[in-house]
């Protein structure tokens, strides 16, 4: 019966045989249509945008520009090869930076606004404190991985060592990290102090790296 069919259609001249060869593309074709029809443009294209994003949050991303942007702020002559490292350093820590939290306290955060910006690009929360009563109101509120701070703030040269007790008796004990305008020692404590903003951040991902050791072992 069936090659009666296909004689039958053969001989009307329609290529049904092709046809039938067909037939689970035209039925995938069919469904994407019918999918596009419920979602709609707009839905299809925000997934799109998401996947997107989250390919590019998972390090698929340019930090030089960045980078190039501190150094020149900064007055910094680094050779190329050595922010070449520090980019690699941070695409390779990107997850840990991206999960963590940090509080800049800064009596001028505009002087680091590109630092912060570089933190918050690799997906970091950053809250800012200008003064100590808003740092304290902030390590009162929310648990910090880590704090950055200047040392002279209002005039007061050892502002940033004065308030470092308090940070450390903050929840979890955030490490603390002072970056300056100058050479100095290091306060007991105080997880690390620089000048450059290529050991900044370093000494993040440093801390970051104990951090998490720390939370392994307790475990």
């Amino acid at each position: 019966m069936v090659n009666d069919v296909r004689s039958t259609a053969d001989s009307l001249g329609f290529p049904w045989t092709e046809l039938f060869g067909l037939a689970p593309h035209l039925i995938w074709v069919g469904a994407a249509l019918l999918v596009f029809l419920i979602i709609g443009p707009s839905s299809i294209k925000a997934i799109l945008s998401r996947a997107n994003r989250i390919r590019v949050g998972a390090v698929e991303i340019e930090l030089r520009p960045e980078i190039d942007a501190i150094a020149r702020r900064k007055s910094v002559q680094s050779s190329s090869s050595r922010l070449d490292r520090l980019e690699r350093r941070l695409k390779s820590s990107a997850s840990a930076i991206a999960s963590a939290r940090f509080l800049w306290i800064d009596d001028t955060p505009e002087n680091n606004s590109k630092e912060i910006a570089l933190l918050r690009k690799l997906g970091a929360t950053v809250d800012i404190a200008p003064s100590d009563r808003q740092a304290k109101e902030r390590l009162e509120s929310a648990v910090y991985d880590v704090v950055l701070s200047d040392m002279l703030r209002h005039g007061n040269e050892e502002a940033g060592k004065e308030l470092l007790p308090q940070i450390q008796r903050a929840m979890l004990s955030p490490s603390v990290i002072f970056y300056v305008g100058k050479p100095r020692d290091c306060p007991q404590g105080a997880f690390g102090l620089t000048v450059e903003f290529d050991e900044l951040f370093i000494l993040i991902i440093q801390a970051l790296e104990r951090r998490e050791y720390r939370s392994a072992a307790d475990e």
